[in-house]
């Protein structure tokens, strides 16, 4: 990958993460305001955020280390540390619970909003 794939991928990231931050602080506020529909449309943004910053991890590690197959943890190239390579069977396994909470959790405000405030 080129540097400006790379810079494409970071700022995704960071922007989505500091957008699901923001997001869920207004959960929060919305919540304990009684404002519940208000807090569930926050609650699926959040969601929402939470999956597109998952997936720009994802698929910038998956074309970086495409051809290797053996190690469990590479080093990261969106943040500081090390990632889970999605190329390796437990990475795999690993990145699919890491995808589990934010789907069900936007599932969850999508029916709450359905059931509880379909006018």
């Amino acid at each position: 990958m080129n540097k400006e794939e790379i810079k494409k991928y970071k700022s995704l990231f960071w922007s989505s993460t500091i957008g699901s931050l923001i997001s869920s602080a207004i959960t929060i506020i919305s919540i304990l305001m009684m404002n519940l529909k208000l807090g569930f449309m926050f609650m699926l943004l959040t969601a929402i955020l939470l999956l597109t910053s998952y997936l720009s991890e994802f698929t910038s590690l998956k074309k970086e280390y495409k051809g290797n197959t053996v190690s469990f943890s590479v080093p990261s190239i969106i943040k500081k540390g090390y990632s889970v390579n999605p190329n390796t069977t437990n990475g795999k396994i690993s990145w699919l619970t890491r995808f589990t909470f934010p789907i069900a959790l936007g599932l969850a405000c999508i029916f709450a909003l359905i059931v509880f405030y379909w006018n």
